[in-house]
């Protein structure tokens, strides 16, 4: 996608909140700069594991990671089980700071929550540009050094 006249690419895994991916999720956490987390408007039982998920996160990826909350399903209202409300407040008590609801099946704010993701992301760069170094060093002796790029990652719960 392209961001304020740049090229953005995003490399992104859905892991569908499954149980059964969570040992290997954990490694997609290191080098993520942002998680979507995606949950069913249609089923609470997806709304209340999002603790869990959340916990992942704030153990194995960057405490400056990208967050965003998302409920989909908009359009199965007539089955909401989570109000909007609710994911607000979920969301505010978890230093969360874009909610959005969504629908797969007709795209509704599909895109804009790849855009806030990407926004988060280059705002969170932005800020750890000005305190941190650009590339991590590995020191190996007194003349060389092996410069190890940080990886580049989006994550979809």
């Amino acid at each position: 996608m392209e961001k304020n006249g740049k090229k953005v690419k995003l490399q992104i895994w859905d892991t569908a909140g499954q149980e059964r991916f969570r040992t290997i999720t954990t490694s997609y956490y290191k080098g993520a700069q942002g998680v979507i987390m995606v949950y069913d408007i249609t089923q609470r039982k997806s709304f209340e594991n999002l603790s869990t998920w959340l916990n992942d996160v704030k153990q194995y990826a960057d405490p400056n990671v990208s967050l965003i909350l998302v409920g989909n399903k908009v359009d199965l209202e007539d089955q909401r089980q989570v109000t909007e409300n609710e994911a607000n407040e979920w969301a505010q008590r978890n230093n969360i700071s874009v909610c959005l609801q969504t629908s797969a099946m007709n795209s509704l704010n599909v895109d804009v929550a790849f855009d806030r993701m990407v926004d988060g992301i280059f705002e969170h760069s932005f800020e750890n540009s000005l305190s941190a170094p650009k590339k991590e060093t590995v020191k190996i002796n007194n003349n060389d050094q092996v410069v190890k790029k940080p990886s580049k990652r989006c994550l979809i719960l």
